[in-house]
């Protein structure tokens, strides 16, 4: 999918985010959007909430989803962005969360 169509299809997504915090960031990431970007809506609403400090449990209860499934989520953001920690994967993801 190219640029445009990934910046648009987020920002349709991110109108049926429910939390306006992370609606608003998702937006922002999508003007800074460039043809690299491969994250899905998920893994940066996920990225987002690790970026608070929020524990994979945490994360769990706060989208609705398993914990497994949060961890799949993190292994994918890692695997993408060529990190080992949550440290790391906070400054690779800076030019997207602000």
């Amino acid at each position: 999918m190219q640029s445009l169509q990934r910046k648009n299809k987020l920002l349709e997504l991110a109108q049926g985010v429910q939390d306006e915090r992370i609606s608003k960031e998702m937006k922002d990431i999508a003007d800074q959007m460039g043809d690299d970007a491969k994250l899905t809506k998920r893994e940066l609403e996920i990225a987002t909430l690790i970026r608070d400090g929020l524990q994979n449990k945490e994360i769990a209860e706060k989208l609705c989803l398993s914990v497994r499934t949060v961890e799949n989520h993190r292994r994918s953001l890692y695997q993408k962005l060529c990190v080992g920690n949550s440290a790391e994967l906070i400054k690779s993801l800076g030019k997207y969360l602000s």
